[in-house]
């Protein structure tokens, strides 16, 4: 499974591809992105490329949830 994610900005995209195992779910929203993450190396890749990407990340270590909120640039997240 990968999890392919792209972010828009005004003069450039950037996208990233990881791969994951089953333990990954994407739930969406009109706001922001929940994705359900419970490998510790998939979550800091994810973490790192919003920090590249200057996106805030609101994360739960407890649950293995991460926030993603759509607004200031166009986030696009999908299971491929």
């Amino acid at each position: 499974m990968t999890l392919r994610i792209t972010v828009e900005c005004t003069t450039y995209n950037v996208t990233i591809n990881i791969i994951c195992s089953q333990d990954v779910e994407v739930s969406q929203s009109d706001t922001d992105i929940t994705i359900l993450v419970r490998s510790v190396k998939v979550r800091e890749k994810i973490i790192s490329f919003f920090k590249f990407t200057r996106i805030a990340v609101k994360e739960n270590p407890v649950l293995h949830k991460l926030v993603i909120p759509k607004e200031p640039k166009k986030v696009f997240v999908k299971l491929i």
